[in-house]
């Protein structure tokens, strides 16, 4: 955008710099989170669920024959169980209960991709196996 007056305001409503006392003030500029998995970096907006962004993508957060045999999304198969650095959500009761029945354990520090909110950048590493 050209510079404008101090305070003005463009024609599609959004604000622009302003200058007080030798400073130039900006807006904030909004990032999209991007989700790193299986050396894909995929964009996606704050609060949405990972299987569905991976889902969207092309990408799954299944092994094998998981694909076909998994809950849905609903939190109670495990197949979409992930590694994930970065900023998520707090897990939920649902997906506390269900990595806490074997095979998962609750220590492994594993998340349910169909439970969790993306908030921010992430790496999501997925284990082999069927319940990975």
């Amino acid at each position: 955008m050209r510079s404008t007056d101090p305070g003005q305001v463009a024609p599609n409503g959004s604000s622009t710099s302003k200058r007080r006392s030798g400073f130039v003030f900006h807006a904030p500029t909004w990032h999209m989170p991007i989700i790193t998995f299986r050396g894909q970096e995929i964009e996606c907006d704050t609060g949405e669920i990972l299987r569905d962004v991976l889902l969207e993508a092309g990408v799954s957060p299944h092994n094998g024959r998981a694909d076909m045999l998994n809950c849905g999304g609903h939190g109670t198969c495990g197949t979409c169980a992930v590694d994930i650095t970065g900023d998520v959500s707090d897990p939920g009761r649902r997906e506390k209960v269900r990595l806490s029945v074997p095979p998962h354990d609750s220590d492994d520090g594993l998340r349910l991709a169909c439970q969790t909110r993306i908030q921010g950048d992430v790496t999501v590493h997925k284990y082999p196996g069927f319940w990975g």
